[in-house]
């Protein structure tokens, strides 16, 4: 089965017939649309970016991740989705990885999670 919590998944197992579960990752620039569709048996899958709380002054987004050291939203990641064992783990990487900015996608890679990005 499939549990959402607040749009983190966790999957339980596959399908009684032992196919993967189909989970569509919404486009962050329209939400209507899917961006990446993924084939999953176990395990957790989180996003994070500045898709869905967010403000668009002037035609500038402004997302709710805030950079501790500026105190502004970060800018170069748009969104960031993870898979993990563990939804707490596929969540807090999503979102070290909207902090890290530039770098973000190296960190990720040397975590060695399965991760997709979507650069502003």
């Amino acid at each position: 089965g499939i549990v959402n919590l607040g749009g983190d998944l966790k999957i339980i197992g596959a399908h009684p017939n032992g196919s993967a579960w189909r989970v569509g990752i919404q486009h962050p620039r329209d939400k209507n649309n899917v961006w990446k569709t993924l084939k999953l048996k176990t395990g957790a899958l989180a996003s994070s970016g500045d898709y869905e709380r967010c403000m668009v002054i002037d035609g500038v987004r402004y997302g709710h991740i805030l950079n501790p050291k500026t105190g502004y939203p970060v800018r170069y990641l748009a969104a960031v989705s993870v898979v993990a064992d563990l939804c707490v783990v596929a969540g807090s990487a999503a979102t070290i990885a909207m902090l890290k900015e530039k770098d973000g996608e190296k960190w990720l890679k040397s975590l060695g999670l399965q991760s997709y990005t979507f650069k502003n």
